[in-house]
């Protein structure tokens, strides 16, 4: 088992403290020196750290709007796969592709309509995503 494995492991045994100064650090990694392995490790985290599937559905504020914070790394994710990132094209498929993955997950089902939304925006923009 190497490192990022390892750290995968861990992750879901964290207090929410330790959940998410472990986030700061994966969300540190600048740009250019993601790889595959960065790469799975954000995939890895960001899946053992999902809420509940009810607690997903108390993310969910009255008027519709969804707590972000508690869904770690999506957002590293989604910087990854735009035009601007600094990540080489293939790398930038991957997160695209590990994005979809996730948000397919019962427990992301508050977050899908909100990265619906931006993928709108983007195009409304004239920005292609991935």
């Amino acid at each position: 088992m190497g490192l990022y494995d390892l750290i995968i492991e861990i992750a879901d045994h964290l207090d929410p403290e330790g959940i998410e100064r472990l986030k700061e650090k994966i969300e540190s990694i600048p740009d250019e020196e993601q790889n595959e392995m960065t790469l799975n490790l954000i995939k890895g985290f960001a899946h053992n750290t999902l809420p509940s599937v009810i607690t997903s559905l108390d993310l969910v504020d009255q008027k519709g709007k969804v707590d972000e914070t508690k869904y770690h790394c999506f957002g590293t994710l989604w910087k990854l796969m735009l035009d601007d990132s600094k990540v080489p094209p293939a790398l930038a498929e991957m997160a695209l592709t590990v994005l979809g993955d996730l948000l397919k997950e019962r427990n992301c089902q508050p977050l899908r309509k909100v990265y619906l939304r931006r993928c709108f925006d983007n195009i409304k923009k004239k920005v292609s995503v991935s």
